[in-house]
């Protein structure tokens, strides 16, 4: 357990979401206290640590930004490039995304690449040196960015939007979103005649929130295959689509997710997507994918104690079906 602590509380949240990484990948119990401030440019960083006796780590960081939120982000970007650097040498643990935490990181590769200006070094050298990425993170970034580029949108009169809509009644181990009170959920399904039978506290949240997500945005937003997904998204089911063997892959192995079982799906899936050659073998990789999430989920379950939602068992047995029969073909 990392006992962690900031003279500020305005950066709390964020610099949590990285400092728990680390927390579940070593035994230890140490404290890490941080303490900051911006004096005319100038960021300084000061970190203790019961780890050592008399443990102190100082950083100082030139800023120049324009305007408030362009500072707050910098601000931020550094305690994490700071804490990231000292829990590292303090436990031994490096993150395969090193500092890089809630975002998307060919985003941040593409916009560094724009202001090479700005930033004095390459982006791979940003990544590699200063966020501290890895070899390997480093090379699967630079091949998305050079697939995304011809397609990518270079309009500045267009953005992308990401909506959140909370709904889960519990946190997973791995997961730090807001949730939504469980007999709150319930009406929701109640109040559109959703079938909620054999869902258990932790997976009703998918069939919530599809009838949710609708509710909020419509029916032309949330269609029929939108819907599918986010009512699978969880446990699978016995008829699943393309898009909705992607969401229930992409939810299990997001970047955001450090739990074990987690770490080492997502990593198994790069190493997959990294040979695919063919559509076919695509199509593939993903039954095969989803089918190990579906076993390890399973396998999670039976250890724990918990209950296991019948649409888990129908999802393996669609899954196995599937595979099977391209085997057989």
């Amino acid at each position: 357990m990392i006992d962690f602590s900031i003279s500020n509380d305005e950066y709390q949240n964020d610099l949590a979401e990285l400092v728990r990484p680390f927390e579940s990948r070593t035994d230890e119990n140490i404290s890490l206290s941080v303490e900051y401030k911006n004096q005319d440019g100038v960021f300084k960083i000061r970190i203790t640590s019961d780890k050592f006796d008399g443990f102190v780590k100082n950083y100082v960081f030139k800023i120049y930004t324009d305007g408030e939120l362009e500072r707050k982000r910098v601000e931020k970007r550094y305690l994490k490039i700071a804490i990231y650097r000292t829990l590292s040498f303090l436990l031994n643990v490096n993150l395969p995304y090193g500092c890089l935490t809630g975002i998307r990181p060919t985003k941040l590769y593409c916009e560094i690449e724009n202001e090479a200006d700005r930033y004095s070094k390459s982006a791979r050298d940003v990544f590699l040196k200063d966020y501290s990425v890895s070899e390997g993170k480093v090379e699967l970034i630079q091949k998305i960015v050079a697939v995304q580029k011809p397609i990518r949108n270079k309009s500045s009169r267009q953005f992308d939007v990401f909506v959140f809509i909370p709904f889960c009644p519990t946190r997973c181990a791995y997961c730090s979103f807001v949730r939504l009170p469980i007999d709150k959920q319930k009406n929701i399904c109640m109040r559109h005649g959703t079938d909620t039978s054999g869902a258990t506290e932790a997976t009703l949240h998918q069939l919530s929130g599809a009838e949710y997500a609708r509710e909020l945005l419509g029916s032309d937003i949330v269609n029929d295959a939108v819907y599918s997904a986010v009512s699978k998204h969880t446990t699978g089911g016995s008829v699943m689509s393309l898009t909705d063997k992607l969401l229930f892959i992409a939810d299990y192995t997001e970047a955001g997710r450090t739990h074990e079982m987690c770490r080492k799906m997502r990593e198994y899936l790069h190493e997959k997507c990294e040979k695919i050659v063919k559509a076919e073998e695509a199509r593939q990789v993903i039954n095969e994918v989803a089918l190990k999430i579906i076993i390890s989920t399973m396998q999670y379950l039976v250890e724990t104690g918990a209950a296991l939602d019948p649409r888990i068992n129908e999802a393996r047995a669609t899954l196995e079906a599937e595979i099977k029969t391209a085997k057989e073909s």
